[in-house]
């Protein structure tokens, strides 16, 4: 029998204040905060993420929604985009959000789930989607940690054991990203937890459901960027820092 082709989704987590983002956050939603030229960091990804072929998105949004739905329907009118409220966005964190798109996503899909505040070089969705398809991975920056990054600890066979930030910083085998490649099994699983546990965890982040999908047997690894440009933007030097990659300003140089 032949095998059906694998169906393949976008998720966005944008649904956040960005309130350590001021006051770059002053005016609009942290996902549309310019880092390229006048592009925001959702164009970028939506960009890579069309590059790569994934044209069905699921964007789960809060604060300023209209905001976001305005921006992408002007700019990407071709991208199937499904806007997934998330009602308790000011109270609730990450866990809550994707809780909300997984009501949604069928669990045969695999899904290719973004922080809305990380830039990142496109390559690495081209990457982590290609030569491990089998394998639901974690995107990984391998080199030391500080304590605030949301740190990846491994077992023994090279599958992750832990991904949080109680991850001591001497365990870390480096800092999750926030691009995250599940594969139907480990999504079928991962979006039970976080269908029946949404209320337990609303203020936990997502990757406490991944935590909780490896106890129950589910295997994630980690995927190596190398030396490839990413960062999650929380704070104003986060911004600095990613205004001056060296694959946006060199896109920039080109455009000029």
């Amino acid at each position: 029998m032949q095998e059906t082709e694998q169906a393949y989704v976008g998720v966005i987590l944008a649904a956040g204040k960005g309130t350590r983002l001021t006051p770059h956050t002053n005016s609009v939603p942290k996902c549309l905060v310019a880092v390229s030229g006048e592009l925001p960091i959702l164009h970028l990804q939506l960009d890579a993420l069309s590059q790569t072929g994934i044209h069905d998105i699921y964007i789960v949004v809060g604060h300023r929604a209209d905001q976001i739905k305005a921006y992408t329907s002007h700019n990407f009118p071709n991208l199937a985009i499904r806007f997934i409220e998330n009602p308790e966005y000011a109270t609730t964190n990450t866990f809550y959000s994707l809780a909300c798109a997984a009501a949604h996503i069928p669990e045969t899909h695999t899904v290719l789930q973004l922080n809305a505040d990380v830039v990142f070089e496109p390559s690495i969705i081209t990457d982590i989607m290609t030569p491990h398809s089998s394998e639901s991975m974690v995107a990984v920056r391998c080199d030391t940690c500080s304590e605030e990054e949301i740190k990846v600890h491994i077992a023994a066979d090279g599958s992750i054991k832990e991904l949080s930030k109680q991850v001591g910083v001497m365990d870390a085998l480096g800092e999750g990203i926030g691009i995250n490649l599940f594969t139907p099994s480990f999504w079928r699983l991962y979006r039970d937890i976080l269908l029946s546990t949404q209320d337990t965890y609303r203020n936990d982040y997502f990757e406490y459901g991944i935590e909780l999908a490896i106890a129950q047997g589910a295997r994630i690894i980690p995927f190596d960027i190398g030396d490839r440009s990413a960062i999650e933007i929380d704070f104003p030097e986060d911004l600095t820092r990613a205004r001056a990659l060296p694959f946006l300003t060199t896109a920039q140089a080109d455009d000029a």
